[in-house]
């Protein structure tokens, strides 16, 4: 029976554990359309190989197999569900804006009470089932606002790691007492191989390369230590639970990949002009970042997504360093 303390540590260490997974949209809007799907997840996978294979390699040395040796089924089950979250998850916010994705992974509480309550026997307080319900009407509405919107596949990918995930928490649940640090290294391998065939592997730019090194070693590297640590001191139900608020909580005040309202742009001869701008415009690629004051200077020209915009501020003085197009 955990103690209270054990039950607090292992609340936050999942906590931590969601707000890393949250930075994932960040990272993947940062990169934009210069990599797909399943060429970001490859990579992600394999940061996060080398990651987390490298510090149980220091830590037990020699002995590491016999570390991988005791998960038994549970750690192969575990690395299974893991690496299909892994690549859905990636390609779910490549095919819906963030929004979707984070509301609809909101069923991974239901998904992991139901599946602790009938193979765990755990049980459902009624606060817990509340907040369980609350989660499933966001699902819902979420769902039935985006078919026909061209969000359809991507919301299913996204349902899809709920469900992957729930079931991740009722594995490692079972399995307390036995280290499943380990099955996030095989997890990383089932999707490097799943993603081989399909990623482009040539080399990205170093801007690119940074952002998924940061990606595969914290953001789900770290993570997965973090969820693994603290996992087995809670219930399936309120893992997942945790998960879904705090990993929330970094698109609650306005999700990337939204439309925000149009924004008025400068041009050559001053005349002021709305032009649609999404989110993922601004925020997205630092290289097409807006300039936050006029000034007289020499005119340049900058790329904002398919339109090309005159501007008469120096591309040195713009937010996140703009790009000057040729």
């Amino acid at each position: 029976m955990e103690t209270f303390m054990e039950r607090l540590r292992g609340a936050a260490l999942v906590c931590a554990a969601a707000f890393c997974w949250s930075l994932g949209g960040l990272f993947v809007r940062l990169i934009g359309d210069h990599l797909d799907g399943w060429t970001i997840a490859f990579w992600r996978s394999a940061f996060m190989v080398l990651a987390v294979g490298g510090w149980l390699f220091g830590t037990n040395g020699v002995k590491v197999l016999a570390v991988y040796r005791a998960m038994g089924w549970a750690g192969i089950a575990s690395g299974l569900l893991l690496a299909g979250s892994f690549v859905m998850f990636i390609l779910a916010l490549t095919r819906t804006n963030v929004a979707n994705a984070v509301v609809l992974q909101s069923a991974a509480p239901l998904a992991s009470a139901v599946l602790g309550r009938v193979i765990l026997g755990e049980s459902l307080s009624p606060p817990t089932l509340v907040a369980i319900v609350t989660a499933v009407a966001g699902v819902a509405l979420m769902f039935a606002s985006a078919v026909g919107g061209g969000d359809l596949v991507g919301n299913m990918l996204a349902l899809g790691v709920a469900i992957l995930f729930g079931a991740n928490i009722v594995v490692v649940r079972a399995a307390r007492g036995i280290d499943l640090v380990p099955a996030t290294v095989l997890a990383g391998f089932f999707a490097l191989m799943s993603t081989l065939p399909l990623a482009k592997l040539t080399a990205p730019s170093a801007f690119d390369f940074v952002l998924l090194a940061a990606m595969g070693c914290l953001q789900l590297g770290l993570g997965l230590f973090l969820f693994m640590r603290g996992a087995p001191q809670l219930t399936s139900a309120q893992v997942g639970l945790l998960c879904r608020r705090s990993g929330g909580a970094l698109c609650a005040s306005r999700p990337l990949g939204t439309q925000p309202a149009p924004q008025q742009t400068p041009s050559r001869h001053g005349v002021r002009r709305k032009a649609p701008l999404s989110f993922q415009g601004t925020l997205a690629d630092p290289r097409h970042a807006l300039p936050r004051a006029q000034a007289p200077s020499t005119s340049s020209s900058v790329s904002i997504g398919l339109r090309r915009v005159a501007l008469r501020e120096p591309l040195s003085s713009m937010p996140f360093g703009c790009h000057r197009s040729a």
